[in-house]
């Protein structure tokens, strides 16, 4: 997985912020999701802007967690997320990658 690419979340997700993290829906595929915290906190830092190298950055200081830890669980949650159509990655721009 290239790093340096953007997640965005997908247009027909609706979600909501409720006591314990995040519910995603995808009303046409009658996707319901329920995020824990780190998938929440993941969710948050999908912004169109942050790259996965960047959100893996902020787990490892939020979490307390390896470098390489940090990288696998997100590597693991995207592909979920991007298989459900949730979420799609994009190239930075900002890095013409």
């Amino acid at each position: 997985m290239n790093f340096e690419r953007v997640p965005r979340r997908g247009p027909d997700v609706i979600w909501q912020f409720m006591e314990d993290g995040v519910v995603l829906v995808l009303p046409e595929e009658g996707e319901l999701r329920v995020l824990n915290e780190v998938g929440t906190t993941i969710w948050q830092l999908i912004d169109g802007q942050r790259t996965l190298q960047h959100i893996a950055e902020e787990l490892v200081r939020k979490y307390e967690v390896s470098p390489g830890e940090a990288r696998k669980d997100l590597r693991t949650f995207i592909d979920q997320l991007e298989a459900g159509r949730l979420i799609y990655l994009e190239n930075d721009p900002a890095n013409g990658s």
